[in-house]
């Protein structure tokens, strides 16, 4: 069972029933087809029903809403990231993003985290395991969370340099990731 007592439920439903245009909304902006959205919004659904206990009754409206959104992106990339593998497209997940724009904000809440837990850790080994050259920008960009400019700064390299090395790292990284996922 997904959802332990009634309040949770109701919880749930209210999530659902103050978000689920926005999800779908952003589910839609990555996959461009509102079937593939619908799907997104369920999967993420199910990740927040999942995680129903550990939410917090005093999240605040940003939060959540943040929250929501980043739940539907993830699932809208795993539905990309499967069409992309086995139906034969040809979009990058940065090109994906950029389509996504800037539908939740930059700071990142305990929530999100959540979402985004299950993963991470996968991630940042994957990240380890590339060559130096691509782990240093990878790791400062993704982990770190600095721009290009900042990366460039820092390890000295002009800001072409690391975009070529970001992208080519995270090929190297999506190839890395895919292997693991098919094992």
């Amino acid at each position: 069972m997904l959802i332990a007592c009634s309040e949770q439920e109701e919880m749930i439903n209210r999530i659902y029933q103050t978000y689920k245009k926005l999800m779908l909304y952003a589910a839609y902006q990555i996959l461009e087809n509102q079937e593939d959205a619908e799907d997104a919004l369920q999967m993420a659904m199910l990740g927040i029903c999942r995680n129903a206990a550990q939410i917090d009754d005093n999240v605040s409206e940003p939060e959540m809403r943040s929250y929501v959104v980043t739940a539907a992106q993830n699932a809208a990339y795993s539905i990309k990231r499967h069409q992309i593998r086995h139906g034969g497209l040809d979009t990058s997940l940065d090109e994906l993003r950029e389509k996504a724009g800037d539908v939740v904000p930059e700071e990142h809440s305990f929530l999100e985290q959540l979402t985004l837990k299950e993963r991470y850790q996968e991630v940042v080994e994957a990240i380890r395991g590339l060559p130096e050259l691509y782990r240093e920008v990878l790791f400062l960009c993704y982990v770190e969370e600095y721009s290009i400019s900042a990366i460039a700064k820092r390890l000295g390299r002009k800001e072409d340099t690391v975009r070529q090395q970001l992208s080519r790292g995270r090929k190297m990284l999506i190839k890395r990731l895919n292997e693991k996922e098919d094992a």
